[in-house]
C-alpha cells in the first residue's frame, strides 16, 4: 500500500502525482495546499510559501513575481494595495509614498497630477494645495509667474477688468489719484 504525504509549503502536485513542483513565481503555497495567485500589492519567486508585500510607493497586479513603481501622479503607503490618484491641490513623482502639496504660487486641478503648474500673469495662488489659480481682481495686477497675490496699481494707472498683467496708465486728458484705481478719472 502507498500512502501520500503532503507537499511542504511552496510546492504542490495535481492529484495522482508521485512529485511535487515548485508553485510558479506570483504564487505561494502553504504545506499541502495548492498554489494560489498573489494578491495585488504583493509578489513572489518561485518556490514560495507566502507572497511578499511590495515596498512602498511600488506595486503589483495580482499574480506578480515582481513590483513595479506607482507612476508620476499616484502614491502608495505602507498598507495600502494599489497606487491612489493625488487630488486637486496635490502631486507626486514616481515611485512616491505621498501626495505633495502645491506650494503657493502653485497649482494642481484634477487627479494623477505628476506636477504643480505655476499661476499666470495676471492670476495668483495664495494659499498651498489649491486646486486652481484665480484672477487678480480689478485694481491689481500680477506679471511673471508663480504669484502668491496680486500687486495694486499705483496711482496715475489704474485696471479696470480682471487678470491683468500690468496695469493701464492713465490716458491724455485723465488722471488716476489714488493707488488700486480700477477706472481713469
Amino acid at each position: 500500500a502507498t500512502s501520500c504525504s503532503n507537499c511542504t509549503a511552496g510546492r504542490s502536485s495535481p492529484p495522482g502525482a508521485t512529485t511535487c513542483s515548485n508553485c510558479t513565481a506570483g504564487t505561494r503555497s502553504g504545506e499541502g495546499d495548492l498554489c494560489t495567485p498573489c494578491a495585488a500589492g504583493t509578489f513572489s519567486k518561485a518556490g514560495s510559501a507566502d507572497c511578499t508585500t511590495c515596498e512602498p510607493g511600488r506595486t503589483s497586479n495580482a499574480g506578480a513575481s515582481s513590483c513595479f513603481d506607482c507612476p508620476a501622479g499616484k502614491s502608495r503607503a505602507d498598507g495600502e494595495a494599489s497606487c491612489s490618484p493625488c487630488g486637486p491641490g496635490t502631486y507626486s513623482e514616481a515611485r512616491a509614498t505621498t501626495c505633495e502639496n502645491c506650494e503657493r504660487g502653485r497649482f494642481a486641478s484634477g487627479q494623477e497630477n505628476p506636477a504643480c503648474e505655476l499661476a499666470g500673469a495676471g492670476y495668483f495662488v495664495a494659499t498651498s494645495s489649491a486646486p486652481e489659480q484665480r484672477k487678480c481682481a480689478k485694481g491689481s495686477f500680477s506679471s511673471g509667474s508663480a504669484n502668491f497675490e496680486c500687486t495694486s496699481c499705483e496711482a496715475g494707472k489704474y485696471a479696470d477688468e480682471e487678470g491683468l498683467d500690468a496695469c493701464k496708465p492713465a490716458a491724455r486728458g485723465h488722471y488716476v489719484k489714488d493707488e488700486g484705481a480700477t477706472k481713469q478719472e
